[in-house]
């Protein structure tokens, strides 16, 4: 689609076994069925080696969440909230972020992740961005996602996620609007 959104995917996890990339296998076809988005991915594993490594994955990400008009977060929970690697990620940046929106897609136990994006919603509020109410929560995905992303009920799941980028849609052109006009206003009163 030519106007579609830059929407940059934050992968939370970095555990080697991770559940992320069952929910991937998901959540990227579902993704392509949407041309209003276009896909970048940012990974939490790029974030958890050495300073060098963090330092040359800060500055991708830098790239692509400047160049994104929305961001969906992709988390596990742990321990009633998001995993750490994810808050390096998030708190890497600052004005990348800023009236962007956000939306969360979380897996996890019997709350389905519900408790990291209380948590994360608290975050991205401080980083300025605008989160989407709707979210997509996957109960028990080690029973839920087949090995290969399949849901055991597809069409509710598919269904939430329909909501959810309705809403993100909306968001994405809407404040991309805004922000091109806050630019064009920021050039005119600069001072001579």
């Amino acid at each position: 689609m030519k106007d579609s959104l830059n929407t940059l995917v934050l992968i939370g996890s970095a555990r080697e076994q991770r559940m992320a990339d069952r929910v991937l296998k998901w959540l990227l076809p579902q993704l392509a069925t949407y041309p209003e988005f276009s896909i970048s991915m940012a990974d939490a594993r790029d974030f958890d080696g050495g300073y060098a490594e963090r330092r040359a994955a800060t500055r991708l990400l830098e790239a692509d969440a400047a160049a994104a008009d929305a961001v969906i977060v992709l988390t596990p929970e742990y321990n009633h909230s998001f995993p750490a690697p994810l808050k390096l990620m998030l708190d890497s940046l600052s004005e990348p972020w800023r009236r962007k929106p956000v939306a969360f897609i979380s897996y996890g136990g019997i709350s389905g992740g519900l408790r990291a994006i209380e948590q994360l919603r608290l975050v991205v509020a401080e980083l300025d961005m605008a989160d989407i109410r709707e979210t997509v929560s996957i109960q028990d995905p080690w029973s839920n996602l087949s090995e290969e992303g399949q849901p055991r009920f597809p069409e509710k799941l598919n269904a939430a996620l329909g909501r959810q980028l309705t809403a993100l849609a909306w968001w994405g052109y809407s404040l991309r609007a805004a922000r091109s006009i806050a630019v064009s206003r920021e050039i005119v009163t600069q001072p001579a």
